[in-house]
């Protein structure tokens, strides 16, 4: 295989523990983590107690998996959210990527990494500790040779306080205005003592008869009625990049309308541009909007006096 360019694997870990994992990667049997891009490539995730020294080994599940993977190019042109499998002889997370499976919440692996250049790789594990659970995520990047993509990438982010509108055909793929689904995005700006948190809202419609009115046939995909990967949009360091991955109840106030909260209340979330990705199963069928977006922090003063 050609490589143009070599790049090794930097690993950073976010934890809500006092304890951290130590992590190692590779792909293809080495720590390059340089593939060929469309073919597959086997990539294993183990994970060490640094106390000790040996491998760890206690996982629950999360979301019906126990790890979770995002896939996402430099560019924010593609995405794929996969899982890897856990090996009980080797002690590591495995994943063929680029390979055909025959598990539904892996359907985005044939594709996970399709054309040349550089990906961002997010994953999460929930380990236990004794009776004590905590998230490790980590993240690290992946280099491919070959073609580039024929996707442009996002240049126009609007407000998205306001209604921004995309349209979807069943099979996922984006399409136009009469497409099965019409999808919004808006945002909410929820205030804590002047500290503002956003609330992502996605309403869902159908294509019924000639105009649109409330979807309804959406069933819970990895235990929830929808997941959402929310990245910041600016070309930075992978380990200065804002990533959050948020999860919404399937829609029971409002019909069609997915809410979906940004809970990491820790730090607060800066303004500036992102990227949401957010994926339900509608009809059966696994489909992922995405959508660029600007957001806005509120300037005025909410007069909050804390009580501490």
């Amino acid at each position: 295989m050609h490589v143009s360019k070599l790049l090794l694997a930097f690993l950073f870990s976010f934890n809500l523990s006092a304890m951290s994992l130590d992590v190692a990667v590779s792909l293809n049997g080495t720590d390059q983590m340089l593939m060929e891009a469309g073919q597959p490539a086997d990539l294993t995730v183990k994970y060490t107690n640094p106390a000790t020294s040996r491998p760890f080994t206690m996982f629950m599940k999360m979301h019906a998996k126990l790890q979770h993977m995002v896939v996402i190019s430099r560019d924010l042109t593609h995405f794929a959210h996969i899982h890897p499998e856990w090996n009980k002889r080797s002690r590591q997370f495995e994943l063929k990527l680029n390979s055909a499976t025959t598990d539904f919440d892996n359907q985005m692996l044939p594709t996970a990494i399709p054309f040349g250049g550089e990906y961002m790789v997010f994953s999460e594990v929930m380990a236990m500790d004794g009776t004590e659970h905590f998230m490790q995520a980590d993240r690290f990047m992946i280099t491919a040779d070959g073609a580039p993509t024929a996707q442009t990438a996002d240049t126009y982010f609007p407000d998205a306080s306001m209604p921004v509108v995309k349209y979807y055909n069943l099979d996922g793929s984006e399409g136009v205005e009469g497409s099965a689904l019409r999808i919004t995005l808006t945002y909410d700006m929820l205030d804590f003592c002047n500290n503002w948190f956003p609330k992502f809202y996605f309403d869902m419609a159908e294509f019924v008869d000639g105009k649109y009115v409330a979807a309804t046939d959406f069933t819970p995909w990895l235990e929830m009625g929808g997941h959402a990967v929310l990245l910041s949009a600016d070309d930075v360091a992978l380990k200065d990049r804002r990533f959050h991955h948020l999860h919404a109840f399937l829609p029971i106030g409002t019909p069609g309308e997915f809410t979906f909260p940004y809970d990491d209340h820790l730090p607060p979330l800066p303004a500036g541009h992102y990227k949401i990705w957010s994926q339900y199963l509608y009809k059966g069928q696994l489909v992922t909007a995405s959508f660029a977006f600007e957001m806005q922090i509120p300037t005025f003063d909410t007069k909050c006096k804390s009580s501490f």
